[in-house]
């Protein structure tokens, strides 16, 4: 829309809130661009394929291609509204395509689907550092993670000073008045992701 790619969850409440006409569409090698449309298919499926967002899931994991597994093993964490709530299920069956229920839930093989409503369940934040703290009497020990592709090192400044790489627990001293501590993760090719701040507030000898 205006320009701006799509993630799986803007289709879906597009598609949920006007069957997604207000979406464009471009495929094949000429990228032409034009509106989506409701012509359906033989098969009565729309032809751009958005009712296909009226479910969506992760797949909880991403070594598929590496570690073998058996199909009753697959897991998704599936994204539930009010919009799809009141919908048939898409489901897969061992040796079958993906279809509708035709039998009652619960019979035949089904993935195992680990269910949620809160969108950031499935939208965590990338190339961001999350940060937990604990307090000392004039220093804050300070714990990093991140979710970063080809994470390399945590950086961190205080009080706006220079960046300075750290480990991902290190102690910061604090002195009277506000603290300001910034981190940010850097990947292999020396590029940093989104700085977290922390602004804290000490105070003097009584």
């Amino acid at each position: 829309m205006g320009g701006v790619p799509l993630d799986a969850l803007a289709v879906h409440n597009e598609y949920a809130r006007n069957k997604g006409v207000d979406m464009d569409f471009s495929r094949g090698s000429e990228r032409a661009i034009r509106k989506v449309s409701l012509k359906r298919q033989e098969r009565g499926m729309i032809a751009d394929a958005q009712e296909r967002y009226a479910w969506f899931a992760v797949l909880m994991r991403n070594n598929v291609l590496s570690v073998p597994f058996a199909l009753g093993e697959i897991r998704w964490l599936w994204y539930r509204d009010d919009f799809n709530r009141k919908l048939k299920e898409l489901v897969i069956r061992k040796g079958e395509r993906p279809h509708r229920f035709r039998e009652r839930p619960g019979q035949g093989w089904e993935p195992i689907r680990i269910v949620t409503e809160n969108p950031d369940d499935l939208y965590w934040t990338l190339n961001q550092a999350e940060l937990h703290l604990t307090a000392g009497p004039s220093w804050v020990e300070v714990s990093a993670a991140t979710v970063t592709p080809d994470f390399a090192r945590f950086e961190a400044r205080f009080d706006k000073g220079d960046w300075q790489r750290v480990d991902a627990t290190f102690g910061c001293p604090l002195h009277t008045g506000r603290n300001r501590l910034e981190v940010r993760p850097v990947n292999a090719f020396a590029r940093p992701g989104i700085t977290s701040t922390i602004t804290l507030s000490a105070r003097g000898k009584p």
